[in-house]
């Protein structure tokens, strides 16, 4: 069963325990392959666009190789787009106006 199958099926799921209520997706260790978490995969991105200049805006494909790069984690480009959304980042149009507005 692929991952992300089992990520949308626990979704929002709840599990209820004298220890407490844990949302079910943190039993799950996603891509915990030497200690790389979505966080941190998050915390890059975000990095990589913070250091974007006008003309060279980086696209989700481009992030998500940058990512295989340095992390050797495959993610898809959706994913990074999904990372970028919950990280409040616009899109790679919205951040090329956003950096010529500020250049200007």
């Amino acid at each position: 069963v692929n991952e992300s199958t089992i990520s949308r099926a626990i979704s929002k799921k709840y599990l209820s325990s004298q220890a407490g209520t844990f949302e079910l997706k943190y039993l799950f260790a996603s891509n915990a392959k030497e200690g790389i978490t979505s966080t941190s995969i998050k915390n890059f991105i975000k990095e990589l666009i913070e250091d974007e200049r006008a003309g060279s805006t980086l696209k989700d494909e481009e992030l998500s190789k940058i990512v295989h790069r340095k992390f050797g984690v495959d993610i898809a480009r959706r994913t990074v787009g999904k990372y970028r959304k919950e990280l409040n980042i616009p899109n790679k149009r919205e951040r090329e106006e956003i950096l010529k507005i500020k250049e200007s």
